[in-house]
């Protein structure tokens, strides 16, 4: 993700593969995000995202467990750490589940950093 672009919109995302003969670019993003997802398994949902203009599919990959100790942990990898902590709040208020002695650790798969509301739902 380019922070400076004098070009043209830093929204975009360019996804890139590394091959013999060096760089060379992915036509299909979602095919290379969801290569090594294990059909079925629990703890992992398929979300579509907007990169820019680009969508992508993303895998996200979540486990939750009961805590070793007193504070529950919360970790995220390619998520926002606030929105996540804010859905199981609202998951204890309003589903009646009980997160409070549970440690949760959340990932985007594939490195990719995700802020889209859209994909709320697979969150929770």
């Amino acid at each position: 993700r380019a922070v400076k672009n004098r070009f043209g919109s830093t929204n975009e995302i360019g996804i890139f593969e590394m091959k013999n003969g060096g760089l060379s670019e992915v036509a299909n993003p979602s095919e290379i995000f969801l290569e090594e997802r294990l059909k079925g398994a629990t703890g992992s949902a398929v979300v579509a995202s907007l990169e820019g203009t680009r969508p992508i599919l993303v895998e996200l990959q979540a486990l939750v467990t009961p805590t070793a100790f007193g504070n529950a942990k919360r970790t995220t990898t390619g998520l926002d750490h606030n929105r996540v902590a804010l859905l199981m709040a609202v998951l204890e208020k309003r589903a009646g589940l009980l997160l409070q002695n549970q440690d949760a650790y959340l990932k985007a798969a594939g490195g990719v950093k995700l802020d889209e509301p859209a994909i709320d739902l697979a969150i929770a």
